[in-house]
């Protein structure tokens, strides 16, 4: 590809006919760091990259002008924008997503698609990693008319109910991870509002948290180690 990374990302913004100021508003990345990328004075961020890629639905390889492919697979775009939110490695996300191997995991967002030989048509393992992360299973771009057959062609009974419990559950509690709600949580990451004092003693903790500090006791461990992974995230957020 002729095309060096500083001139895709300008042919991106303004094929999306943004200024630089209008991305800004959006991203919360400055308007002069973005003209620097754009220009070619500075290399562009990691941090930067990745949000275009997730933003926009354009794989990160391509920016990169490693590949030729413009389109970001819609399902592989939602597990991405999660990790992103939560900032969470490889690992941790093919552990949350119940994939034995993070290998198979780095193998999805290279070949831009969430696929695995072991299932058919793809529907059990999007269902799953819908029902893991909590998103709607139409984020997925799965309906029930497309649920897995078996080999005669008809519905598998057992399988269909399974399917059926995992999709409607996705629906009703999942959350809509839309590019836009990604962009308000990476904007809230590089202009926070708030800041954050750390306390020395307990005796600083405010009176809302010292309720919270007694039921610990009482949460599962499973409880326990999500809300540390959401706290770290937050905190580290603040240190961008």
């Amino acid at each position: 590809m002729g095309n060096l990374t500083n001139e895709i990302l300008l042919n991106i913004r303004k094929n999306h006919k943004l200024s630089r100021n209008g991305l800004e508003s959006i991203s919360g990345f400055k308007a002069r760091t973005i003209e620097s990328y754009e220009r070619a004075e500075s290399k562009p961020s990691k941090e930067y990259i990745e949000f275009i890629s997730l933003y926009f639905g354009i794989p990160d390889a391509y920016i990169r002008g490693e590949s030729e492919i413009i389109k970001l697979d819609e399902a592989l775009q939602q597990v991405l924008m999660y990790q992103s939110i939560y900032n969470y490695d490889d690992e941790k996300m093919a552990e949350i997503l119940g994939i034995v191997l993070v290998e198979i995991y780095e193998q999805f967002k290279v070949k831009n698609k969430i696929y695995h030989p072991d299932f058919k048509d793809n529907i059990l393992l999007k269902l799953n990693i819908a029902e893991n992360l909590q998103i709607k299973s139409s984020k997925f771009w799965i309906t029930k008319e497309y649920f897995l057959k078996d080999t005669t062609g008809e519905f598998n009974n057992d399988l269909l109910n399974v399917l059926e419990e995992k999709y409607n559950l996705a629906e009703q509690n999942g959350i809509d991870i839309t590019p836009e709600y990604y962009a308000s949580i990476i904007k809230k990451r590089n202009q926070p509002e708030t800041t954050y004092t750390p306390i020395s003693k307990l005796s600083e903790i405010p009176e809302k948290f010292k309720e919270i500090l007694e039921l610990l006791p009482f949460a599962p461990d499973s409880f326990i180690d999500t809300l540390t992974d959401k706290l770290k995230a937050m905190r580290d957020a603040q240190k961008l």
